[in-house]
């Protein structure tokens, strides 16, 4: 219970009528007047509703998988005061990203809206959680696969953020299920691309990535990486000894690094089977090359194509 508490010089005492409280709850108001002091109990209620405030919520989530803390929001006045108060009815909107769950929850008691069964398709989205004309946007990247990342169930790969998520288990079995728009990643104002930077090599490869399925073979499209200070710079940072990639199509990759730098690539230990990188920009100052900047393993039926730029260059 908070104390409040005014001193009022004699006919002042109208003071106390325009006196504000913006914190909701409990509160002793207490007045002295002519040596004696009054205490009064009240409670301030919050003002109306003023806009969403998300109090649990993972910025990440696993696809097909329902969304962990789980997403909760509550409604707030324009003091920030929660509306505790149920039946306040939240909505929430993911487009393009709904699997299956509850869009629409009442507020409970406490004033929480929680949404436990949210479930959605792998991607970056965001979630907009609404309450009458009041709305409250939320990004969110949820990552998963297909297959169980053995090499008899390998992880199937749909998008430029399940790509990156290779970071997350280096020893795991990969395949691309269809082509990859990695152009996002040439965002300078995105810092889940590093503003500027682009996309981060994976370092130290060794599982394995296959470009081939279902009769098919796909590519990574137009991958950007501006990292002039750094080494082994590209699609991997390494590939392990016990490292394979195969029929992976590099197209239109735009890479910049300081050695050991190429498209794939920037140093090989593992294998490298039937790769091509097409129309690419790689650009360095030693052991560069348009698919691998350096190389101490195996490479079979591959090739580059574009633009290699630097001081010493590679033969792959």
């Amino acid at each position: 219970m908070e104390e409040r508490a005014w001193t009022f010089l004699q006919g002042e005492a109208e003071v106390l009528v325009p006196t504000v409280l913006t914190t909701a709850g409990e509160h002793v108001l207490m007045v002295e007047a002519e040596g004696n002091t009054y205490s009064f109990e009240l409670v301030v209620l919050p003002a109306a509703p003023a806009r969403l405030r998300l109090i649990e919520f993972s910025d990440q989530g696993t696809a097909n998988s329902p969304l962990s803390g789980p997403p909760t929001v509550v409604l707030v006045d324009e003091f920030g005061n929660t509306i505790i108060e149920n039946n306040h009815l939240i909505t929430v909107a993911v487009p393009g990203g709904f699997v299956s769950g509850t869009e629409r929850v009442l507020t409970n008691s406490e004033g929480r809206a929680e949404f436990p069964d949210l479930t959605l398709h792998e991607g970056a989205y965001n979630l907009t959680f609404t309450y009458a004309n009041l709305a409250g946007v939320s990004p969110l990247l949820v990552i998963g696969y297909e297959g169980s990342g053995e090499e008899h169930s390998p992880y199937l790969i749909h998008n430029l953020y399940g790509l990156n998520a290779i970071r997350e288990d280096l020893t795991a079995h990969y395949r691309l299920a269809n082509d990859i728009d990695a152009s996002a990643t040439a965002e300078t104002d995105s810092p889940y691309w590093h503003s500027g930077h682009g996309w981060e090599p994976i370092g130290d490869f060794a599982g394995t990535l296959k470009g081939d399925h279902a009769d098919s073979i796909y590519g990574i499209h137009d991958l950007f990486i501006h990292r002039p200070d750094s080494n082994r710079v590209a699609l991997f940072a390494s590939i392990a000894p016990s490292g394979a990639v195969s029929d992976v199509h590099l197209v239109s990759a735009n890479i910049t690094g300081k050695n050991v730098v190429g498209s794939l690539t920037g140093s090989n230990y593992g294998q490298i089977t039937g790769c091509v990188a097409a129309e690419t920009e790689v650009r360095g100052a030693a052991d560069v090359g348009g698919l691998v900047g350096y190389n101490s393993g195996s490479i079979t039926r591959s090739s580059a194509t574009g633009n290699t730029t630097g001081l010493g260059l590679s033969l792959s």
